[in-house]
C-alpha cells in the first residue's frame, strides 16, 4: 500500500512551531486527508480511500513534536 516506503510525518508538520500552532496545522492536514478519503470513496477508488485512511491512522499513532 505504501510501495515499500516507511511512513514519515509530512514535511509541513516537521518544522518547529508552538504547540497550539502545531495542533492547528495537524487539524487542517487531517481534514484534507478526511476530505480525500470521502471523495475517493464516493468515486469508487478503494485503493486511494485505503491509503488516506491508513495515513490518518498513522498520523494519530505517530508522535509529532513541535
Amino acid at each position: 500500500m505504501t510501495n515499500g516506503v516507511k511512513f514519515e510525518p509530512p514535511k509541513e508538520l516537521q518544522e518547529f512551531v508552538p504547540p497550539a500552532e502545531l495542533q492547528e496545522k495537524i487539524s487542517r492536514y487531517m481534514k484534507t486527508l478526511i476530505d480525500k478519503a470521502q471523495s475517493s470513496l464516493a468515486t469508487g477508488h478503494a485503493a486511494e480511500t485505503s491509503k488516506a485512511l491508513l495515513e490518518i491512522v498513522l498520523m494519530i499513532m505517530t508522535p509529532v513534536s513541535g
